[in-house]
């Protein structure tokens, strides 16, 4: 029921200033884009619910679980179509600025960068955690187990690190 909701709060409005032309070329664009993409993450979620009520895909058929491959995949989505709002409204409130002059500015925008992929892998990885529920086999952070270093790296304890190592860069 919430995804119908937001699609219906984006939508309308969005086809309303659409129709009575208060979109600029750019701004139809980008939100064409943005439409587009919350249709298709509408449908990610439903293919995505689709892999808990299908007793064949889970391998316990008492529990449902989605797909854990879904699940990041709708996840991820979400984060890029997140992104690609809040890209759009802060355009509107904040003025362009030419930073080109400012010392080191390529090594800021670098870092911020690489700050933002951290961000987004660990969070990806959060779905594979949470799909297969490897946050359950260590509760100890950092350590895992007994010791920092891992000799055996099963999948879920690798998707795990995967998820948590981001944090310590």
């Amino acid at each position: 029921m919430w995804g119908r909701t937001i699609g219906v709060v984006f939508l309308l409005p969005c086809a309303y200033f659409w129709a009575k032309g208060r979109f600029s070329s750019g701004m139809k664009k980008r939100m064409a884009l943005a439409g587009g993409l919350l249709i298709a993450q509408g449908g990610i979620g439903w293919w995505m619910v689709k892999s808990g009520l299908d007793p064949s895909e889970n391998s316990n058929k008492d529990v449902p679980r989605v797909s854990q491959y879904r699940l990041a995949t709708h996840l991820g989505l979400a984060f890029i179509l997140y992104s690609l709002y809040l890209w759009t409204g802060l355009s509107h409130v904040l003025t362009p600025h030419d930073h080109s002059k400012v010392a080191k500015i390529g090594k800021l925008r670098g870092m911020v960068h690489g700050t933002k992929s951290l961000v987004f892998i660990t969070a990806f990885a959060g779905a594979f955690v949470a799909g297969l529920d490897a946050g359950l086999i260590f509760f100890h952070i950092p350590q895992r187990g007994k010791t920092f270093l891992i000799i055996q790296l099963p999948y879920n304890l690798c998707i795990e690190i995967l998820h948590i190592l981001p944090f310590y860069l």
